[in-house]
This record gives structure tokens, sequence and C-alpha cells, in this order.
């Protein structure tokens, strides 16, 4: 896991890191001591283009602050701006209706913040989450 530690630049770690996909990468603070993502954009996309984790064309995702999931812009191998998340789609997953007393292919709704079943729209177990 990469992790940067200089006390000017912001400090983050890798999510997901898979070839042919968007990074996704999250602050780690203590913001009392180091910039955000946010306020280091230009650092933060430097030394990602550097390391040869962001080639051209790669998309970069980033869990800010407040947790919220937006996009850093990145056109010529330099930061261009920021734009509104959500991640990519995330992958169904099968799960356990407790009301249909089924498996069903579960769907991630934003608004529960859950994964639920199509069939009733309640939350299903996943993997042995609730």
């Amino acid at each position: 896991m990469i992790r940067t530690s200089f006390a000017r630049e912001a400090r983050w770690h890798i999510v997901t890191d898979q070839p042919g996909q968007p990074l996704l990468i999250e602050d780690d603070g203590p913001w009392s001591s180091h910039p955000t993502i946010t306020n280091d954009a230009e650092g933060v996309v430097a030394k990602l283009v550097a390391r040869g984790i962001l080639p051209p064309g790669r998309r970069l995702f980033y869990v800010d602050s407040d947790g919220r999931t937006d996009e850093l812009l990145v056109r010529d191998s330099r930061f261009a701006g920021f734009a509104p998340g959500p991640m990519p789609v995330i992958e169904p997953r099968v799960g356990f209706c407790a009301r249909c007393h089924d498996n069903a292919v579960a769907e991630w709704s934003e608004e529960m913040q859950a994964w639920v079943s199509p069939c009733c729209a309640e939350p299903v177990l996943v993997g042995g989450e609730a």
C-alpha cells in the first residue's frame, strides 16, 4: 500500500488499483497537519503520474475528508479540475433477502447506502453484512 508522509503534502492511500479501471484514493489526514487531497490536487496527480500509477486516459477518483467521492480531472498528465462523483457502477452481488427468503442479485442503493433486493427494495445480507 502506498502512503504519502510529507508534512506539506496530502496524506492518502490507494483504495483500488485494478488494470483498466479508474484509480481510487482516499484522504488519510490528520488535516490539522496535512493538506487534503482537494487542497493538494496538483501534487497528488504529479506524484501518481511520476510513479506510473496514473497513465494517460485513466480516471482518478478520491474519497475526500468529508467521505464524499469525487473525481480529479487529469489532462496531459496534469491536474485539470474537479468533477462530482459518484464512483463508476458498483458490481451487483448475490445476497439473501430476509423478506422473500430467497437469494437475489442485490443492487446498490445510494439513497439507503446499502445492498437491496430488486424484488422488494429491502436491505439484503451480502458477505455477512446487513
